[in-house]
């Protein structure tokens, strides 16, 4: 995969004005518990998570196979987290009933190389980041050691499919430098199961 292939996949979805009132708004509506609380087992977490969804009746629930590694509960939309995916829907027509919000504050917060399990997935949809705040680089490696990454920078969003999920693990990197916060969402649209 090369950068002209990855810059393709991205794109400034928010004005820089837009973009900046929105981060105001979610430092104001998204609250996140202590990071030493948000595991069930002992690892070290670099960065703080809350994961947000729809709510269904009947038992049902939404299947997200790293739910088993945290403490937390899925939440419901804030407001400014549903004006979001329903812009994205406006322009993807993906609507996404899953959102993973991340919170980096300095350069040595970061998100580990990972991918999304294929199975929680819905059958065709894509995984969806929209990046606010201070820029992150991006990066993707391949199962043949290859690297490439991307400067995520305020307003952006980045789609990809599930067969470049398949292919890559992508990962938000530790920093040099000191960069301020950002906030680092992930839309999906993920299968529904019994309790």
């Amino acid at each position: 995969m090369s950068k002209m292939n990855l810059e393709r996949l991205a794109s400034q979805f928010f004005t820089i004005r837009e973009a900046d009132e929105i981060f105001g708004k979610l430092q104001k509506e998204i609250q996140f518990v202590s990071r030493d609380k948000s595991l069930s087992n002992q690892k070290t977490i670099f960065r703080e998570v809350c994961f947000v969804g729809d709510k269904y009746p009947n038992g049902l629930q939404i299947s997200y196979k790293a739910l088993k590694d945290y403490t937390l509960d899925i939440v419901e939309w804030s407001k400014t987290l549903r004006w979001i995916r329903d812009e994205i829907f406006k322009s993807t027509a993906q609507y996404s009933n899953f959102c993973v919000v991340n919170r980096l504050f300095n350069n040595n917060d970061h998100i580990k190389f990972h991918h999304e399990f294929e199975k929680d997935l819905l059958e065709g949809s894509y995984i969806i980041l929209v990046h606010f705040g201070a820029p992150r680089i991006l990066e993707f490696g391949n199962k043949f050691g290859g690297m490439d990454q991307i400067v995520l920078t305020n307003g952006m969003m980045f789609c990809l499919d599930q067969e470049m999920n398949v292919v890559t693990k992508r990962s938000i990197v530790r920093e040099q430098a000191t960069k301020g916060i950002s906030y680092h969402l992930v839309f999906l649209s993920v299968v529904r199961c019994k309790e």
